[in-house]
Formats: C-alpha cells, sequence, structure tokens
C-alpha cells in the first residue's frame, strides 16, 4: 500500500483509511481524540500501549516517566 512503511520497535502502523484521524497519545494529552473531518491515504507509527509519545524527544515513554525524559 502507498505511503505504508516499516515502524520501528515499540511503535505500531497507523492509518486512517479516508476518514477521521485519531491523535496518538502524547504525554501532554495521553487520552486520544478524533480530529474532524476525513483525511485519506493518511500512515504514520504510533507509539505502542502502554506508552505515550515524548514531543520532544519524539520517543514512546510510559505516561509516569514523561517529565523524566531529556
Amino acid at each position: 500500500m502507498r505511503g505504508m512503511r516499516e515502524c520501528e520497535e515499540g511503535t505500531h502502523s497507523y492509518g486512517s483509511g479516508c476518514g477521521p484521524v485519531m491523535s496518538e497519545p502524547t504525554c501532554e494529552q495521553p487520552t486520544p481524540t478524533v480530529e474532524s473531518g476525513n483525511t485519506c491515504d493518511f500512515f504514520v507509527c504510533y507509539c505502542d500501549a502502554p506508552t505515550v509519545r515524548h514531543k520532544a524527544s519524539k520517543k514512546c515513554v510510559k505516561l509516569e516517566d514523561c517529565y523524566k525524559v531529556e
């Protein structure tokens, strides 16, 4: 499928197909939200649960470790 790529260990591929996009859980927003509108051909690597994305480092971390990441 066009746009698909291998995801690194600890992450998984997420694609919306052609529909609303679910946000990736982050340290700042651990509960994903659904964005309004439809997006087509959207594929990205999201952190595997129970980890969330630390935006500054771009690493997957446990929620309780968010403040420890440099």
